[in-house]
């Protein structure tokens, strides 16, 4: 191998390290939960409020979609903006964090049961969607998710209108 060559692999290989180094330097560290969940919930006095927190404490922005699924319930919010996606069982939110936050973003949904069903569960969780810009691909390749109590919650029926979580 020609000492051009070598060069050359050094140089690339020496960029690419470069590269990652600042990637993981610079990425986004995405903290997300559910508020903390009722212990038992009687809906004969409404529905369950959920309050879906997020919060980009990283060194870049990021593109988010969060994603609340339900089964055997439905979600409700108070209104429906452009940036969310709906069904009865899945919200997604589109949103853009920027960088170094210190308090929470938060979204408030309502959660009742269909049919009055043994139990249902609760899940929430985020999708990255950042774009192709220099920070879109930090935030695509080194993304640091962190899900704190409580992402996934099953409740279980107890009485005729009552439910207990479970987990």
């Amino acid at each position: 191998m020609k000492v051009w060559q070598k060069t050359t692999i050094i140089t690339i290989v020496l960029f690419f390290l470069g590269v990652l180094g600042a990637g993981w330097v610079y990425r986004p560290v995405v903290d997300y939960y559910i508020s903390e969940p009722t212990e038992t919930v009687n809906f004969e006095r409404g529905m369950l409020p959920l309050s879906l927190n997020v919060r980009n404490r990283g060194e870049v922005d990021v593109s988010l979609a969060l994603i609340l699924k339900v089964e055997r319930a439905n979600i409700s919010t108070q209104t429906i903006k452009p940036w969310m996606d709906y069904n009865e069982t899945e919200l997604k939110i589109h949103v853009g964090l920027e960088k170094k936050m210190e308090s929470y973003r938060s979204y408030e949904v309502y959660i009742s049961p269909v049919n009055n069903p043994e139990n249902f569960t609760v899940s929430y969780s985020i999708v990255n969607t950042s774009g192709f810009s220099i920070s879109g691909i930090i935030g695509r390749l080194f993304l640091e998710p962190h899900g704190y109590y409580a992402t996934h919650a099953i409740y279980n029926r107890t009485d005729t209108n009552t439910y207990e979580i479970l987990t």
